[in-house]
């Protein structure tokens, strides 16, 4: 912490508590996006539940879990018939609602798309999202090894690895999740990449140094001088 301090850095500012900001941020988008007849359209939780519970039937899949309320959007019209008892107005809400952007629906993911219908078009989403991670992770690595000339040679390798890893892991992610997720992930890799160009200009290790250099060079001084003035008033005293 005096290390923290002296080189005026905060955990809670400079990392944790950024990550602390953004986590219900991203909670919240899952939560929307795999529960948008909950969190969106604000359906009554028992009705939720039996439409849940219906379209597992009709899925012929016991085992939805998260998945369950965003099926429910593919069959309004079998549930309707289903459930004469419930309100008329919750599935014309339901069938109104429409869960798209930029073309693409934000409840399908890529994985069943392909497995069930053969439309590829949707890996647009997946391939966005691995591209954008892998700009970002190829522009720290060149960046990193530029200024790792010279050093350990072993970092070079390990940074390598991770310029593949993360975008894959993106990749993987966009495919088996919701579009909406992977769109979300695709921009926000694009974002991050635009922030780090953006600081590399304004916040270089070459601006850094030469901020500190300046510092360090009027703390000198000033220090240079107050010891001149102590030796002053030293030989001032002992005069008298």
């Amino acid at each position: 912490q005096a290390f923290y301090k002296k080189e005026g850095y905060g955990t809670m500012t400079g990392g944790c508590g950024i990550l602390a900001i953004q986590f219900p941020i991203i909670i919240g988008l899952y939560g929307a996006i795999y529960k948008p007849l909950s969190y969106i359209l604000r359906i009554p939780s028992a009705v939720v539940s039996t439409l849940s519970t219906q379209v597992a039937t009709l899925e012929k899949n016991s085992n939805m879990g998260r998945m369950a309320e965003i099926k429910v959007l593919a069959h309004v019209d079998e549930l309707r018939s289903m459930n004469p008892d419930i309100s008329s107005a919750i599935f014309d809400k339901i069938s109104g609602f429409k869960f798209t952007a930029f073309g693409f629906n934000f409840a399908e993911t890529p994985a069943d798309v392909i497995s069930s219908t053969g439309r590829y078009m949707v890996m647009i989403v997946p391939l966005l999202s691995f591209l954008m991670a892998f700009l970002s992770s190829l522009y720290s690595y060149f960046r990193q090894k530029k200024l790792n000339v010279g050093g350990d040679k072993s970092a070079n390798v390990s940074m390598g690895c991770m310029t593949l890893f993360m975008p894959l892991m993106s990749l993987w992610l966009a495919y088996k999740f919701p579009v909406g997720i992977g769109i979300y992930w695709a921009i926000n890799s694009f974002l991050s990449f635009v922030q780090t160009l953006v600081l590399n200009h304004t916040h270089s290790p070459e601006k850094v140094i030469a901020r500190m250099m300046v510092k360090e060079s009027i703390v000198r001084r000033n220090n240079e001088a107050a010891a001149v003035k102590d030796a002053q008033l030293l030989k001032e005293s002992s005069l008298k």
